[in-house]
């Protein structure tokens, strides 16, 4: 996800050709408002007979006089522009309507030749200034450079036309050029005049009448090279062509702000607004008069002829502006504003997201994920770094790249295994024979496993050290696992073996730690992970998706996220960094995971009381407690070891930004971002994800670099770094542009894990997001089966109902296992997390099983996970959905009713499971109620206020201040102050939470403790205030302003 500022770049890899220093750095275009381009020193036509004798007039001395002339009286009328423009005019206003660039001018000019079917004829703004030229994307900003151009070019060619004629003279080109001056400064002053008199108050200036009055000229140029060329009839066609382009193309600019005088941009139909369509048409009805008055003369015409056939070009002029008004007025898509499910915004265009959707290619993302996984890429390695330059490259691409791409680095602290001294489990004799010793590589069943890179399995951040000791199994290693555990074991200097899942990864050894437990041993059991199924001969992969025996799940083993040394701060160089002794979160004893086949052997072994029912799992045998081993085992009497050798580093590492600027509001970000570095190969975790991102932003660049499109708002692609050590790549940007982020972002795009398996589709998100989710669900179909929507097939799988919109998809809450968490629980950007997932009726598997495993391979999930890769393909298709209604939307398309529905969820929730203890404590949940009632009302109010919206592009500041209302109530549920020991969770609706209870995390939490841990009936008082304050000041961000 990306930013558009100065990066900073790493001293490594890529050498770039130097920049001038003269260019803008943020400049997409050349500026071509200073320079003309290069002119040719002659030319010649051959082969083609033209009925006229271009190369030999061309040579001609009159001929030749004429241009040089010509050319003089622009030379020297440009001169005297450059020293006296400052005495009449402001240089700056001026300079606006000469910023133009090359795409602009050929739109433009192909605008005012063929007009009729342009179907986005308003001006663009950024809040409450216009666009230049140059950055309108539709071409409809008013400009003076081709006015210009085009009277300079008039003059030439009026020299050209006399001097084949042999009626050149100085004199007489002077008066062609002054009359056609003054024919200008009349119709000009005629139209101040007249808006004057019928009071239209319009923010046209007189440099817009001005431009728009010139662009005449270029149909003056057309009629005179038809006259030139074809002769009589050619002059005539010409003419008729030119004036009905030029009137059609007046009508319908001049009518955006002419005949819309009514403040909140809806047409008036009053008397007076007739006289505004009058004066519109009258100054469209009077320009085939001067340009036939100004250019007839200089083409020879028979006398008797030239009245009778000037009436039949201005009738049929006449009459085709008629027939293009009525073209254009058809041919402009009128969409409405549907309900939630049913679509998007009027404004969105539908057949530019068919088109987006149709070019997203399955084949094209296949490529994309061999290419991603043919070498293992852990952060900062230099598999990792070949990924930073391929990303760059495609972000770079002269046809299908993005306005910008730029790495960013950072100094961030990771932990890597010694390759010379592998961790390692081992039963240990109590004479001192190793008995057992845990793998250090997994079994190889393809040529992947067989990679040097491929690191050793360890729990990336477990302190380095050895310990031993009785083996006891803890079950998931959860607090409330060790708490029963410790009912009968002493479990001081114990090593504790517990399965993956049911908490957090660097938790299963902090809570060991509390009970006296010196090490800990990690594995995913069959029963969670592979259905049961054990044997690599026909049950696992290679045979099927299941994990192999040897699979080993590596991770980090933290509880928080971002570089540990620098919370809250940029890993730059001019960071502080704290003590590595001050982080907190880290697990103070070694761990060390390792397949299923190794646990086999120590739990099944094991000796003590049968564990509980919920306790067992699938490795074929009776689970025990321990301590220590039985008697007809042969590792009787013996203890276990962990040895690890983890090593704590500084390494610099990259996120790759790439950004499309918005024609319009290029100040308001919607950000798209996936992790990049993997484990091992990674080929469903991350690289899924980011071949589907290359893909999305391929098909959007594209469009970008022809031409066809930008949009509304910036888009910003990122490629995050080192999210596997703890999202870190993310969360070092966030920190480093906060204040811009926070102020500007109007939503975050999560595409990590694309596909686990290919059933159905996933989402998790805020509240907010859902509209939108379910709108790009709707238009987009399940593989192979055209006639059934995602939506519909997600409904399927997983449903709830909603007392807004009866049974709908269930989409989740977000936790913070993905890189959305620093825009959602730090900055309270809206957030979503998008994938194609599996039938969770037909396998118990927790996630899919080669996860952060050497078997997560581009032949795994080419075989197993999505054959064809059409699932990929679909979700490339809906989060690019989501994606462009992000960024065009007119009026962003949150329903902020969702979101007042979900906190009156929570709120019952917490008076069904609170309200009877509370009030024996004399706590009232009446003020959050009160809360919560306030907050809904305000979301009705708004939603009200923007369905009552009929025109929403003529009032940019309104639209402006609605957007902002829906952007900014995410960043109304932070509070900075309501969990101090947890770093960066200041999201009150949605913060982590310790208690099982769906409600207000902060509430369940302090009541949790107040009812169980015995802690103070001030804590729950306390965030009672908290979660109400909040409440009513997100209402008040909902009302209409003051």
């Amino acid at each position: 996800m990306a930013q558009h500022v100065s990066y900073r770049q790493p001293p490594k890899q890529r050498v770039r050709p130097p920049v001038p220093n003269t260019m803008d750095p943020n400049q997409l275009f050349d500026d071509t408002s200073a320079s003309q381009p290069p002119q040719p020193a002659s030319y010649t036509v051959q082969g083609i007979d033209v009925g006229l004798p271009i190369n030999s007039f061309l040579s001609e001395p009159v001929a030749d006089f004429a241009m040089a002339y010509g050319t003089t009286i622009a030379n020297q009328g440009k001169d005297i522009v450059h020293k006296e423009l400052n005495r009449f005019v402001s240089v700056n206003k001026l300079k606006y309507f000469f910023t133009v660039d090359t795409r602009y001018v050929s739109k433009k000019l192909a605008l005012l030749l063929f007009p009729y079917m342009h179907q986005n004829w308003e001006l663009g703004y950024r809040v409450d200034s216009r666009l230049t030229p140059r950055e309108d994307f539709h071409a409809n900003a008013p400009d003076l450079y081709i006015p210009t151009m085009a009277f300079i070019t008039y003059i030439l060619l009026a020299g050209v036309a006399l001097g084949i004629q042999q009626r050149f003279s100085p004199e007489v080109l002077g008066i062609c050029a002054s009359t056609a001056l003054v024919w200008v400064i009349i119709e000009v002053l005629a139209l101040v005049l007249a808006l004057y008199l019928i009071s239209v108050h319009t923010d046209l200036t007189t440099f817009d009448l001005i431009a728009y009055s010139g662009y005449k000229y270029v149909g003056m140029i057309i009629t005179i090279l038809g006259g030139l060329l074809f002769g009589r009839d050619g002059y005539y066609v010409a003419l008729a062509w030119s004036s009905c382009a030029i009137m059609f193309f007046l009508v319908r600019s001049l009518r955006m702000k002419v005949l819309s005088s009514t403040s909140d941009g809806v047409t008036s139909h009053s008397s007076r607004n007739q006289l505004r369509m009058y004066v519109t048409l009258a100054v469209a009805a009077f320009q085939p008069l001067i340009i036939y008055w100004l250019t007839v003369h200089l083409i020879r015409v028979d006398r008797g002829f030239r009245m009778k056939s000037w009436l039949v070009a201005l009738i049929s002029g006449i009459a085709a502006l008629v027939i293009g008004l009525l073209i254009g007025h058809f041919a402009i898509p009128k969409d409405g504003i549907t309900e939630q499910g049913q679509g998007s915004a009027q404004d969105i265009d539908e057949s530019l997201i068919r088109r987006f959707m149709s070019e997203v290619d399955n084949k094209r993302i296949e490529d994309n994920l061999r290419e991603l996984s043919k070498k293992p890429h852990m952060a900062t390695t230099k598999g990792d770094i070949d990924l930073v330059n391929l990303m760059l490259d495609r972000w770079q691409d002269k046809e299908t790249g993005l306005d910008e791409a730029k790495n960013m680095t950072y100094n961030v602290l990771l932990n890597f295994p010694d390759k010379n001294n592998p961790n390692r489990v081992a039963v240990v004799a109590p004479n001192g024979t190793e008995l057992f010793k845990s793998r250090i590589k997994e079994v190889n069943y393809t040529k992947d496993q067989l990679d040097p890179d491929v690191v050793q399995p360890f729990a990336a951040f477990a302190p380095a050290g050895e310990c031993k000791g009785r083996l006891v199994y803890a079950n998931y290693g959860t607090m409330d696992d060790y708490q029963h555990l410790n009912k009968t074991i002493n479990l001081n200097n114990t090593i504790a073996i517990v399965k993956y899942g049911g908490t957090g990864r660097g938790d299963k050894g902090i809570n060991g730690a509390r009970f006296g437990v010196s090490g800990v041993i990690v594995y995913t059991d069959p029963a969670d992970i592979n259905d049961g199924k054990l044997s690599d001969k026909n049950e696992t992969y290679p045979h099927s998706w299941y994990l192999p025996p040897s699979g080993v799940e590596r991770g980090s083993y933290k509880s928080n996220f971002g570089d540990q040394l620098t919370p809250y701060y940029p890993a730059k160089g001019y960071t502080f960094r704290q003590a590595v002794s001050n982080i907190k979160g880290l697990s103070p004893i070694p761990a060390q995971p390792i397949g299923f086949e190794d646990a086999r052997q120590l739990i099944c072994g094991l000796t003590g009381d049968k564990a509980p029912e919920g306790w067992q799992g699938g490795l074929g045998c009776t689970y025990r407690l321990g301590p220590g081993f039985h008697n007809e085992s042969s590792f009787a009497d013996s203890h276990v070891t962990v040895s690890v050798h983890n090593k704590m580093e500084i390494k610099p590492s990259d996120n790759v930004i790439g950004i499309i600027r918005g024609s319009v509001e290029p100040d308001r970000y919607v950000i798209y971002g996936n992790h990049r570095d993997s484990w091992v190969h990674g080929a469903i975790d991350p690289s899924s994800g980011t071949a589907v991102m290359l893909e999305i932003s391929r098909v959007l660049g594209k469009m970008v670099k022809e031409g066809k499109w930008r949009p509304r708002r910036s888009i910003i692609f990122g490629s995050w770094g080192a999210e596997e050590f703890g999202l870190i790549g993310s969360t070092e940007w966030t920190e480093e542009y906060y204040k811009k982020l926070i102020e500007r972002t109007v939503g975050y795009i999560n595409v990590d894990i694309a596909v686990f398996a290919n059933a159905t589709l996933r989402a998790n998100g805020s509240p907010a997001v859902q509209s939108v989710v379910f709108d790009a669900a709707q238009q987009v179909t399940v593989p192979g089966h055209q006639d059934l929507s995602v939506y519909e097939n997600w409904k399927k799988y997983s449903n709830r109902t909603s007392p807004l919109h009866g049974v709908i998809p269930n989409m989740g809450s977000l936790a913070a296992d993905s890189d959305y968490a620093p825009f959602f629980h730090y900055l309270g950007i809206s957030s979503m997390d998008i994938s194609y997932t599996y039938d969770k009726t037909k396998t118990k598997a927790r996630i899919y099983p080669a996860y952060h495993t050497a078997y997560d391979t581009f032949d795994y999930a080419s075989r197993f996970i999505d054959p064809g890769f059409t699932s990929h393909q679909t979700v490339g298709r809906t989060a690019g959905n989501v994606l462009l209604r992000l960024a065009d939307s007119a009026i962003l398309p949150f329903n902020i009713r969702d979101y007042s529905e979900a906190i009156e969820q929570l709120y019952q929730a917490a008076k069904e499971e609170f309200n009877t203890e509370l009030s024996n404590h004399n706590i009232s949940l009446d003020p959050l109620h009160s809360a919560v009632t306030k907050l809904k009302e305000a979301a009705d109010g708004l939603h009200v206020r923007i369905s009552e919206m009929q025109d929403r592009s003529a009032s940019p500041l309104k639209l402006r201040m609605i957007n902002d209302q829906l952007m900014l109530l995410e960043r109304s549920f932070l509070d900075p102050m309501a969990f101090p020991d947890k770093l960066y969770y200041r999201h009150i609706i949605y913060a982590s939470q310790d208690s099982a209870v769906g409600t207000f995390p902060g509430l369940a939490d302090a009541y949790q403790r107040a009812t169980v841990e015995g802690g103070s009936w001030d804590d729950v008082r306390k965030h009672l205030t908290i979660i109400t304050h909040t409440l009513e000041s997100a209402a008040s961000t909902l009302e209409a302003v003051i």
